[in-house]
């Protein structure tokens, strides 16, 4: 992963760059490490709340020993702890595919529960999304995907955040298309389907988006060689 500043419109200077996690400062370094392949951590998202880097590094194979970290111009860490990244553990986070920062500091997680993507998936945990606070780490508020509204065949991707009235929204690729909805007041989820995302072939995942101003949801697929965009009121 590398990060560049443009000092003007024509040159880029690289100011900060890291090609791995830094694990020195945790329990079981020895065992981590071992276990640990740098090759198979990928970025995947990125959000910045008060100059810190935020990043979601899923595990779409083994060796990753953090699928949430932070980076405050250094050195990748993982955030809030490693601790609460271990596979198997499902009160903690699995694999993370997608993230979101709201205006009060709050940092949304999409954890897919699954993990080993690419290789021969596992499923041990539920997907859930998770709500930590950003300045202290802590974990507001973790809550379960109810299993009617999804199927192993289901790839959870893409996030976005309705700021005025702190919803969420996620998309829902599988045999049962459609958008995981989840409303931060109510403390529940709701699940619409969209005959537009269901009718799309041969993509991997989906980005969203939710304009502040008129509440509408963008969204895009991304397949192995075309794009389909779509907009939606939300």
């Amino acid at each position: 992963c590398w990060v560049c500043l443009g000092v003007c419109l024509c040159e880029l200077s690289v100011v900060y760059q890291w090609d791995k996690i830094d694990l020195s400062n945790h329990e079981n370094r020895q065992e981590t490490e071992s276990s640990y392949i740098p090759e198979n951590n990928l970025v995947h998202r990125m959000k910045i709340w008060n100059n810190t880097l935020y990043m979601a590094i899923p595990r779409f194979k083994p060796g990753v020993p953090a699928t949430l970290c932070k980076s405050y111009r250094g050195t990748i860490q993982p955030f809030p702890s490693i601790h609460l990244q271990v596979v198997g553990n499902c009160f903690g986070m699995q694999n993370i595919k997608d993230i979101e920062i709201d205006h009060l500091g709050q940092l949304w997680v999409l954890d897919v529960g699954k993990v080993y993507d690419l290789e021969e998936p596992n499923y041990t945990c539920d997907p859930k999304l998770i709500i930590l606070d950003i300045g202290t780490g802590r974990m507001i508020r973790s809550a379960v995907i109810p299993n009617s509204m999804y199927t192993s065949q289901s790839i959870l991707s893409g996030i976005s955040i309705d700021l005025k009235s702190l919803t969420a929204v996620i998309a829902d690729i599988g045999p049962n298309s459609g958008f995981i909805v989840y409303k931060y007041e109510q403390g529940f989820f709701q699940k619409f389907q969209c005959k537009i995302l269901s009718s799309v072939k041969d993509y991997n995942e989906a980005l969203l988006t939710i304009s502040p101003i008129d509440n509408m949801l963008y969204f895009t697929t991304q397949p192995k060689h075309t794009q389909h965009t779509q907009t939606h009121p939300h």
